[in-house]
């Protein structure tokens, strides 16, 4: 009898074994195949004029273990108006997973509450509800204060069976969570009955609007819950279907203090537990079903920190049941932040010593100093929390900081959410995945869509180039797949532009255009956003606000406006370095293109076939002429009609390089080539192709300068321009050397008050950082 059961027991193993490696190894290859990116965004406060500039810093990291990450090199900033509608938008320069910028916060927008959300290209592949999302308050004191409507209190309640269904015969511990027409939580009572009308249980929140109950849904009933919100009012809301089969799971501290997962179904045969995180499968386990129950034990110590998915599957390896856990990381977040006084004058130095935790090398760090007032406080959210907890959950989290502190309050937030961001279906698929976003490794990407005017069919395989006209030559070529798609590398694209892109049309008229993608995403956020109310019982705050900014604009908006170049930008031409060079300048200045081809550009000739001008470049290498005529720019945009070239008037050029060699752009080839450049870089009244796609295009955000004066002298001290700053610092590129240790240095403004300097960013090990402190700026006496 031993030996029978011992054989059971081996084979019951085995089978177990092979069927958790069929759930295992398809997760570990979607897993390769899938990297998640995070994006977190600090901002130098988050209540704004019109008229002010929203200074931010992105930091792009791997979901996996929260290290700065360079698989993007774009990410995309903007901020939404209450109906989710952008009115700002950038695209901001990634470095080594980091980069900065500014949006300069016009006159047209209205008073309200907006959101500034970020995200990669790559993130566009998954649900817009992981992307990044901040609450921003924005004022505009040159507009009337909208009437304020009567609002009329709206409420909303949810619940959430723990694992995803309610099971007749089954207890469920059901989650709820109730919210005002902004998000916000609020407080209420309520009261479950079922479809007699007998009441089951009573129930009300235990904090931020959420709470739970455990009951036993019976088999042929249906449940309503009636609410009454402390606003007012009352809500009759249905619980989820109850079904007469399945599963249900709960998650409970056991004896001892360890964590189990219990599960109990109608059915019988084995159950399967797969715990993992966004970088490993961290416990698979089998069990099976002995009367209807099965029991996992869970070793935290097997988990990694931050949010894990615990998913259940059926004997046919179906996911049936799903929750989610948390597990506190075990580090040390926290910047060590030290003032060297106590109180400060108006125009007087600070400095602050910034101290990492034991350990931490590779910090890149950003520090704001801001007034503190009744307006603006100390945001909730940060990166720690953010990256550790609210990240991994969709859609927005009113009041992160209170969760992420309190653990039994958490484990409320997660039951409410739904299952995580991919399909097991597509999971246990083998296929090979297929994303619609590709990655920008390398820089901007132009994307687009070649279609036949005639059919309106997709265009296979057609040569097309993209330009952004301009004194530096940004140019690119694409050929476009069986669905007419394709893509433009255009890396070192800065600034407001006009693109051209067109299809080769060297032989002859094309049939073809080319639609330009909008690269900013088109899902937007359906939740509300935060409650806006105008501060109309401070206006002494709003008093010092406006003139703060209107002194700003007045006396500093050149230095903080003026955009350049990142040092690190590429400003050479496509093909590095021409052959030959022309300033026309330095020549007789002929007033046709030909008379200048002829008097002075050598390895280049002119000459006529038939009633049509032609061009004749010599190859230098091979040390014989080209068979084919150059390939032509002007202003970095493709010229295929010679003739009307030659007609253009040669006073409007500044400069001509040459290429006297074949050159290769990805697929293409060009026999030699010329560019033309005008003095203003936008083709000057050169009349493009008809077929020609020319639109504004807006290329990646060129750098400003915070502006911060200093007060060392004692003429500087005593000077007549007034000081109003209320953004004391902005610094988006802090770094602590190898001691994990630092100083930043700043100065007081005119204005007196309490001042909180915060500072937060990654270390290279993948550890979110957060430090904050206050200082007092005393009146001048």
């Amino acid at each position: 009898m031993k030996c029978v059961c011992l054989l059971l027991a081996l084979i019951f193993l085995q089978g177990s074994l092979m069927a958790q490696d069929d759930l295992v190894r398809p997760w570990n290859d979607y897993r390769q195949s899938h990297l998640y990116e995070k994006v977190y965004v600090q901002t130098d406060k988050d209540y704004y004029l019109c008229g002010e500039l929203c200074w931010f810093k992105c930091y792009d990291v791997s979901a996996a273990n929260l290290r700065p990450l360079s698989l993007s090199r774009v990410a995309y900033v903007e901020v939404l108006d209450g109906r989710s509608k952008p009115v700002l938008q950038a695209k901001i320069a990634l470095d080594s997973g980091s980069g900065n910028g500014a949006l300069y916060l016009p006159f047209t927008l209205a008073s309200g509450s907006y959101t500034l959300r970020a995200y990669t290209r790559w993130m566009k592949n998954e649900p817009a509800t992981y992307f990044f999302e901040k609450p921003l308050t924005i004022l505009n004191t040159h507009q009337a204060p909208p009437t304020p409507g009567r609002i009329t209190p709206a409420a909303h309640l949810a619940f959430f069976p723990e694992g995803g269904n309610l099971v007749s015969g089954l207890t469920s511990t059901v989650a709820f969570q109730g919210t005002d027409a902004y998000g916000e939580p609020i407080g209420f009572t309520g009261v479950l009955r079922d479809d007699r009308g007998d009441t089951v249980l009573h129930f009300q929140p235990q904090a931020q609007g959420m709470g739970r109950f455990a009951f036993t849904p019976a088999a042929g009933r249906h449940y309503t819950a009636t609410v009454w919100p402390v606003a007012g009012g009352v809500l009759n809301i249905d619980l989820p279907r109850v079904y007469d089969r399945g599963f249900v799971m709960h998650l409970d501290t056991a004896a001892g203090g360890s964590l189990r997962v219990s599960v109990q179904s109608t059915e019988s045969g084995r159950v399967f537990l797969l715990v993992h995180s966004n970088a490993r499968m961290d416990i698979a386990e089998a069990a099976p079903l002995t009367n209807g129950r099965a029991v996992f034990p869970i070793d935290t110590g097997r988990l990694e920190a931050g949010i894990a998915h615990l998913t259940i599957f059926n004997d046919d390896r179906q996911p049936v049941c799903e929750r989610l856990l948390f597990k506190s990381p075990a580090g040390d977040n926290l910047l060590g932040l030290q003032t060297d006084k106590n109180h400060y004058i108006p125009r007087s130095g600070v400095s602050i010593h910034i101290k990492a935790p034991e350990g931490i090398t590779g910090t890149d760090l950003s520090v704001t100093a801001y007034r503190l007032d009744s307006l603006q406080g100390i945001p909730e959210q940060n990166i720690v929390n953010y990256l550790w907890l609210t990240s991994d959950l969709s859609g927005p989290v009113a009041h992160p900081a209170f969760f992420f502190d309190h653990p039994w309050a958490l484990d409320n937030l997660l039951l409410t959410q739904g299952w995580r961001r991919f399909r097991w279906e597509d999971v246990l698929k083998d296929t090979t995945p297929v994303f619609t976003y590709a990655p920008e490794y390398k820089g901007h990407l132009i994307t687009g869509r070649v279609v036949d005017t005639r059919t309106g069919a997709p265009g296979n395989r057609i040569l097309a180039f993209c330009s952004a006209p301009g004194n530096r030559t940004q140019f690119a070529t694409a050929t476009s797949d069986s669905t007419g798609r394709l893509a433009f590398d255009m890396p070192a694209m800065y600034g407001s532009s006009q693109v051209v892109v067109q299809t080769d049309l060297s032989t002859a008229d094309s049939v073809y255009r080319v639609d330009v993608d909008d690269p900013f995403s088109e899902v937007y956020p359906g939740h509300p956003v935060t409650r806006f109310d105008m501060p109309l019982d401070n206006p002494v705050t709003l008093t010092e606000r406006s003139l703060s900014m209107q002194v700003q604009n007045a006396y500093a908006a050149m230095r903080m406006q003026t955009p350049y170049l990142p040092a690190a930008a590429d400003t050479t031409a496509f093909y590095l370095h021409p052959d030959l060079t022309y300033m026309l300048d330095d020549y007789v200045r002929f007033t046709t293109m030909e008379e200048v081809l002829r008097e002075y550009v050598q390895l280049v000739n002119v000459y006529r076939k038939g009633s049509h001008f032609h061009l004749w470049n010599y190859n230098t290498p091979r040390n014989e002429p080209f068979d084919e005529d150059p390939f032509i720019l002007l202003d970095g945009v493709p010229i295929f009609n010679t003739d009307q070239l030659m007609a253009y008037n040669p006073l409007k050029i500044r400069r001509l390089e040459v290429l006297t060699r074949r050159y290769f752009l990805g697929g293409v080839s060009f026999t030699g080539l010329l560019n033309w450049t005008t003095y203003h870089g936008d083709l000057s009244g050169y009349q493009l192709d008809p077929h020609a796609t020319a639109l504004d295009y807006e290329g990646l955000q060129a750098r400003r300068t915070f502006y911060s004066p200093i007060y060392v002298t004692d003429a500087q001290k005593a000077s007549r321009l007034p000081d109003y700053r209320n953004v004391l610092y902005w610094d988006p590129r802090t770094s602590l050397p190898g001691g994990g240790e630092g100083v930043v240095r700043f100065f007081t403004s005119d204005l007196p008050g309490k001042y909180a300097v915060i500072v937060q960013g990654v270390s290279a090990q993948g550890v979110p950082l957060y430090g904050e402190t206050t200082l007092e700026v005393n009146a001048a006496e």
